[in-house]
């Protein structure tokens, strides 16, 4: 089996898991990353990843203009590859190779949807939406990172003609932890409400990651006798675009700045934490929460986004309205009232997102369809 990977987002961990991961399953694979100028040939990458340049800076305003560049260059680069499947990476600037290359050489392939397809290719760029459709529909599988952003494409933006069709071919794999956090895994933890309680961030420190709306929840409760502190851990990628957010934060007595840390120093974070909350506005999956949870630390997460879906709301945490300040102080307050039972929880939770199950999961797929196809 030969497979290649269309990812021009390579180069996250996440991707390079999974694909040592599948060959120890036996699956030749490459990956076609496709750049612009002054991106990404800096860096170093396995010998297996092929880096191509094949469009300008102004090309990326203008999606047909790019895309079908790559397109051409990308059937090129086939020209001397032997391969069975095509495994797009994102719906629409990956899935439309995948999908070009079918029409013109029969090449089956699977595509996985992302936070960016739905919630900035579906809902803002309306023009597009017909050929994400037939992007899913000419795909031999559809894979979902979360149950949430597959409830919310049917939802929203498939229409009823297509549904079942794209339904039957869909399945719901995600992400994974690294294999350190699975070796380094706590034991379930006990809290008394009275005593002084830390809740836990780990992002970047920007409007989506929504810290200052958490903020907001946990003076909501300290002033209900609450004594919650607040640990960001992350620091600020643009300084100048988030200073006012940075001085605002900073102006809660009980939040503390931290900047980014290792994996090493992530888990003593984790472990150390009461609770880990990150309501973000969007969110592809969030590692964090999964990191959190391997620590026994309950998680509060955002409805509809991430990781919503994989958990029965109240099994392992709670999940919150992002825009309602409210409703995230009353999660917090659900998972502190329920907080040794969410933490002994946490415990079976967790093992459906290793890579090792994972990869299995995606050779099993590409076994089916080879076994349809040739």
């Amino acid at each position: 089996m030969k497979v290649i990977h269309i990812n021009s987002d390579y180069g996250n961990t996440i991707y390079k898991n999974l694909a040592d991961k599948l060959f120890e399953l036996g699956v030749e694979q490459r990956v076609f990353k496709f750049v612009r100028p002054n991106n990404s040939f800096a860096c170093k990458y396995d010998d297996y990843v092929d880096v191509s340049l094949n469009y300008n800076n102004i090309d990326r305003y203008f999606f047909h203009i790019k895309h079908n560049k790559v397109v051409k260059d990308f059937l090129k680069y086939l020209s001397d590859k032997d391969v069975n499947i095509l495994h797009a990476h994102t719906l629409f600037s990956n899935g439309y190779i995948a999908y070009q290359t079918y029409l013109r050489k029969k090449i089956p392939y699977i595509v996985t949807v992302r936070n960016t397809d739905i919630n900035v290719f579906f809902r803002f760029m309306v023009h597009l939406r017909k050929i994400g459709i037939k992007i899913l529909l000419s795909a031999e599988k559809v894979i979902f990172i979360s149950p949430a952003h597959k409830e919310t494409l049917f939802n929203k933006y498939i229409p009823d003609k297509y549904a079942e069709t794209i339904l039957n071919k869909t399945s719901i794999i995600p992400n994974g932890i690294d294999d350190y956090y699975f070796e380094n895994r706590s034991n379930p933890k006990e809290i008394d409400k009275k005593n002084e309680l830390v809740l836990l961030t780990t992002a970047w420190i920007n409007n989506n990651k929504n810290q200052i709306n958490v903020c907001k929840a946990i003076q909501i409760l300290n002033l209900k006798g609450f004594n919650i502190k607040y640990r960001i851990v992350g620091g600020v990628e643009k300084q100048n675009t988030y200073k006012k957010l940075l001085g605002e934060l900073q102006s809660y007595s009980f939040v503390e700045l931290v900047p980014r840390k290792n994996k090493e120093e992530l888990i003593h974070e984790y472990r150390q934490a009461d609770i880990f909350a990150m309501v973000s506005h969007k969110e592809t999956f969030g590692l964090s929460y999964i990191e959190a949870l391997l620590q026994c630390t309950p998680i509060v997460y955002t409805k509809n986004q991430g990781v919503d879906g994989y958990f029965k709301d109240g099994d392992v945490g709670y999940a919150a309205q992002s825009n309602y300040i409210e409703d995230i102080a009353k999660k917090i307050e659900m998972v502190i009232d329920s907080y040794n039972r969410l933490s002994i929880n946490s415990v079976d939770e967790v093992d459906k997102f290793k890579w090792t199950s994972i990869s299995l999961q995606y050779k099993k797929i590409y076994n089916s369809i080879e076994s349809r196809w040739f």
